[in-house]
C-alpha cells in the first residue's frame, strides 16, 4: 500500500493515509506522535463542497474511517484536511 505523508514542519505528526488511491470505502489514517486533543478529518470535492467529516480525540496510532459510499465514484479526486488547533494539512485523495 502507498501512502502519503511523512513527518516534517508541515505534518508534525506524520500523518499517513492510505490506500491512495482508495479502493473500496476504507481508508486509514496513522500518525507517528500519540495526539490527546481533538482532531477534525474533512474531505472536500474538487467544488469545494464538504463531503465527510470526523472528530476523533485521543489519536494513537492508526484508525479507519468508513466513507460513505455515496460520494465515492470511481476515478475521483478529493481533498482531505487534517486540523488540530485549526493548523490544517491538506492531502489528495484518489478514488480508483
Amino acid at each position: 500500500m502507498k501512502s502519503v505523508g511523512t513527518c516534517g514542519p508541515l505534518n508534525p505528526y506524520g500523518f499517513n493515509i492510505f490506500p491512495n488511491p482508495l479502493v473500496g470505502n476504507k481508508l486509514y489514517l496513522r500518525c507517528s506522535k500519540p495526539i490527546n486533543e481533538k482532531v477534525k478529518f474533512i474531505i472536500y470535492n474538487t467544488l469545494g463542497s464538504e463531503v465527510y467529516e470526523s472528530e476523533y480525540f485521543n489519536l494513537l496510532s492508526e484508525i479507519t474511517i468508513e466513507l460513505p459510499s455515496a460520494f465515492l465514484e470511481p476515478r475521483s479526486t478529493f481533498i482531505f484536511t487534517i486540523q488540530k488547533n485549526s493548523q490544517p494539512i491538506f492531502k489528495q485523495l484518489i478514488i480508483n
